[in-house]
């Protein structure tokens, strides 16, 4: 039971391993961290303590350090210094929040970010002219030139102050207080303009972790198979033949 145990959190952390490693081109990607803990067997407190423990079911927390600046010159690509992030709304209308800051202006005249979800302002979605140009200032205004030449302020994105706040990663990829709620707004934070924030995801420590993983399980496999060939030898020894 104890290597099942084993086998099975071993899984658990391949499974975030790979979700690390297929994300490591994703931009402001945030790796997850599959975390394990001993689960002892149970026993009455007239008994001794238990040495046997299994490995619990693993469970996820996230990695928010930050990733590498890449310049595209884009002027909607957007990077945040600092530990702030981005105001999104969910699939499910929620709002979240997020580090990837690949802006465009959607089909339907708002603006989104490259996975298709809506950016917010401090006043809700940010509606623009798929036909007009943007560019967003480092305090997270965005401006728009008009037919006559005259920029125009249309919204200012919400920067959320996410520090000192316990966050968790939602299945859509954004983050949320773990309290519940909403974020409030940042005073200090700045972006970079023309810029992307990568992943956090070092390919190189990733596969290396896989393979380390592989070769856990293995030995795992191992340990079950030697106690069968001990317990047959065992049979067979207490045999009594007629």
């Amino acid at each position: 039971m104890t290597a099942l145990g084993a086998m099975q959190g071993l899984k658990a952390r391949q499974a975030v391993t790979a979700h690390n490693l297929s994300n490591a081109g994703t931009t402001g990607f945030r790796a997850d961290i599959a975390i394990s803990d001993a689960l002892y067997l149970a026993r009455d407190t007239a008994s001794p303590p238990s040495a046997r423990a299994m490995n619990s079911t693993a469970t996820q927390a996230s990695d928010l350090s930050g990733g590498s600046m890449i310049a595209t010159g884009n002027p909607t690509d957007v990077a945040i210094d600092g530990t702030a992030m981005f105001a999104m709304q969910g699939r499910d209308g929620a709002e979240g929040y997020s580090r990837r800051g690949d802006f465009r202006v959607g089909t339907g005249g708002f603006i989104e970010n490259g996975e298709g979800l809506f950016v917010l302002g401090e006043a809700g979605p940010i509606a623009a002219d798929p036909n007009a140009s943007l560019r967003i200032a480092p305090d997270g205004g965005i401006w728009t030139s008009g037919a006559d030449g005259v920029d125009q302020q249309i919204g200012k994105l919400k920067l959320a102050h996410t520090d000192g706040v316990p966050l968790h990663k939602s299945a859509d990829g954004l983050f949320h207080p773990v309290d519940g709620g909403t974020l409030g707004i940042s005073s200090t934070a700045r972006l970079r303009t023309g810029m992307l924030e990568t992943s956090n995801v070092q390919s190189t420590d990733a596969l290396v972790d896989m393979i380390e993983i592989q070769r856990a399980y293995e030995t795992q496999v191992r340990m079950i198979s030697t106690a069968k060939e001990i317990d047959e030898g065992g049979t067979r020894l207490m045999r009594i033949d007629e």
